[in-house]
């Protein structure tokens, strides 16, 4: 595979109130040639070309979100509702590992958005996200969770950890 400059990212993204949507946009600014989609757009096999596949979704009851769970956030009213994405998303990286495929040789790392400081204590998007696609034989490596408030919103500084965290993927590849 290749390294540095040449690497080919595909960054995966469920999101509701746009905060798991903003770490991704600002993990794609810090890695040369990255592609952004969400699990809509995504397909269920990914291509052999791809190097790097960061996969992110925000937790929701300690887990990846469920159809009751995205039904709640779709309804909520809070500080961050006014950024809820439109429309909202259909598939999310629950349903998508199911039917996945990914590569061998392609480095996969999960990502996600959880509020509050104890919320990762319990289970978060990112833990259970690899667990699902581990038990499906595939490599996966458990990454950060980004935090968001009480308000759904994301808490500052986040956008720039995220960033950090990308930049040290390249090192690192």
């Amino acid at each position: 595979h290749a390294k540095g400059n040449g690497m080919s990212t595909l960054i995966i993204v469920e999101s509701y109130f746009g905060n798991t949507l903003q770490i991704a946009h600002a993990i794609a600014d810090a890695l040369p040639n990255a592609k952004l989609q969400s699990f809509d757009e995504a397909p269920d096999a990914i291509p052999d070309d791809i190097d790097l596949l960061l996969l992110g979704a925000p937790t929701h009851e300690t887990a990846l979100p469920s159809p009751k769970s995205r039904h709640s956030a779709a309804t909520r009213n809070s500080a961050g509702s006014t950024n809820r994405v439109q429309p909202p998303p259909q598939r999310g990286l629950a349903e998508w590992a199911k039917h996945a495929t990914i590569p061998a040789g392609t480095r996969t790392i999960t990502f996600d958005t959880s509020a509050g400081r104890f919320a990762t204590m319990f289970g978060c998007a990112a833990k259970a996200a690899a667990k699902q696609l581990r038990a499906r034989g595939f490599q996966v490596e458990r990454g950060p969770s980004f935090t968001v408030t009480a308000g759904d919103v994301l808490a500052t500084g986040q956008q720039e950890q995220a960033a950090q965290w990308a930049a040290s993927l390249l090192s690192k590849n």
